[in-house]
């Protein structure tokens, strides 16, 4: 598993303006159930050169590369929101179908720490 140490704010495509590069103390449960909704919604997808869509267990990527769109087909393996009294996690598990040139599994996650609101 992989972990991002987070140095600034995300823009989850909302059209709330982001005043700072900083992380402000109390914002965190606000971040994370946004975070939340978008790794609900596939956000992480929506690029210019990139987009999915998901039905049922399949998730269809299609991805611009040298102005070509190319499709790739992968399988949800796990969708989890874990909630505790000192965090919350939600994530996403996505693999490579066994007919794909490249093997292997990503996870995306956002965390909320609740006893530093970060």
């Amino acid at each position: 598993e992989r972990r991002a140490l987070l140095t600034q704010r995300f823009d989850f495509r909302t059209d709330e303006p982001l005043t700072d590069g900083a992380i402000v103390k109390d914002d965190g449960k606000k971040y994370f159930e946004r975070g939340r909704a978008c790794l609900k919604r596939l956000e992480f997808l929506k690029l210019d050169w990139c987009t999915g869509k998901r039905e049922g267990e399949n998730l269809i990527i299609a991805s611009k590369v040298l102005g070509l769109w190319t499709t790739l087909t992968n399988k949800v393996m796990t969708e989890k929101y874990e909630n505790n009294r000192h965090f919350a996690r939600a994530s996403i598990t996505i693999a490579m179908t066994t007919n794909h040139v490249l093997a292997g599994e990503e996870m995306l996650a956002v965390h909320w720490d609740k006893e530093t609101d970060a």
